[in-house]
């Protein structure tokens, strides 16, 4: 877990924590809260598996961990800005379960 300490950003922990806990396999057909989405519940959409609760607090623990060993200099209240940075991390998961769900762009040979 040492090189995970070295990345520069809360975002890149997370991401590349999350690749080691679990395949991209399993991340692509997993959800943050497990629920449908919203957006295409009149499409019929189904709700997927959400992401295991013990590995998603083993992640919140090492980003609490993260943050204590890379904290923001500008900070006005360090302990704030470490709640804060730590709430943003349901946001960071979603992102990229969503981002490894969408089709890769394909590139035109002009």
């Amino acid at each position: 877990m040492t090189h995970l300490l070295k990345l520069p950003s809360d975002q890149r922990f997370t991401k590349d924590l999350m690749r080691c806990i679990w395949s991209i396999e399993e991340l692509r057909q997993r959800s943050v809260t497990g629920q449908a989405s919203r957006r295409l519940a009149k499409l019929g959409a189904t709700a997927k598996q959400a992401l295991t609760p013990r590995k998603v607090a083993a992640v919140k623990n090492a980003l609490s961990y993260y943050i204590n060993h890379h904290p923001n200099p500008e900070a006005a209240n360090p302990q704030e800005d470490h709640a804060v940075r730590l709430r943003q991390i349901n946001n960071t998961m979603t992102n990229f379960l969503s981002d490894l769900g969408r089709p890769a762009r394909c590139r035109s040979a002009e």
